[in-house]
């Protein structure tokens, strides 16, 4: 997706949970009426890969699949690509490839991006995600602070940043794409982000309202 809008995603770090944007708003943009969060516990991870298809056709009603390359489903990663499309050929199950996005000549990962927002390199986080990066957090007069239940953030090291600040998410739902340009101001530790005094994303914005901030320009301090 190409969007600047959205919610939050989280992407997985180690052991660290990471807020990375941006799903449930632009799916929806997207078309997508049902999205399935599922846990991957012991028994997910044990489940071999045809039992898994076959229980998402069976209570989703799935008539077609999108994989990556590399992508791999079931218990020791043994449902390939080829594997679930031969398989869907003769379920009733299309399954569509897609190919492999790149950036400065590397396949693009969910770590690559999480590693150029650590570093800073907010330039090559926005080539690789297709628009700038953003976060979403909640509004506290000056400050923004992490959504809650939200994880941690994952934010770009302590600096000033000319961002774009709006609302989150209208009240119907459609996802704001635009925003007013302010300077935002990182703490060094990561865990808020101060805007000037007396800027609001819109003036009906409560405090603790979500919000979000696409990175237009700026560095970490040296």
């Amino acid at each position: 997706f190409q969007a600047e809008d959205g919610i939050r995603d989280i992407g997985v770090t180690g052991v660290q949970t990471c807020a990375l944007p941006i799903f449930d708003a632009r799916l929806a943009l997207a078309g997508v009426g049902l999205r399935c969060n599922l846990p991957f516990d012991e028994r997910m991870r044990d489940t071999p890969w045809q039992t898994f298809v076959e229980q998402v056709v069976r209570h989703c009603g799935m008539r077609a699949l999108v994989l990556s390359p590399e992508s791999a489903i079931g218990a020791r990663r043994e449902g390939s690509a080829e594997r679930i499309a031969s398989w869907g050929s003769t379920h009733g199950v299309v399954v569509g490839m897609v190919r492999e996005a790149r950036f400065a000549g590397r396949p693009i990962r969910s770590t690559r991006i999480r590693e150029a927002v650590r570093d800073g390199d907010l330039e090559a986080a926005r080539g690789m995600l297709g628009r700038p990066y953003a976060v979403v957090g909640r509004w506290d007069r000056d400050r923004i602070l992490p959504p809650a239940g939200g994880g941690s953030w994952l934010l770009p090291p302590g600096g000033s940043y000319r961002v774009r600040l709006g609302a989150a998410a209208l009240a119907d739902g459609v996802a704001e794409t635009t925003g007013r340009l302010v300077t935002a101001d990182i703490d060094p530790a990561r865990t808020a982000i101060r805007i000037g005094s007396g800027t609001a994303p819109r003036p009906e914005q409560p405090a603790g309202a979500l919000v979000r901030l696409a990175f237009v320009a700026g560095r970490p301090r040296p």
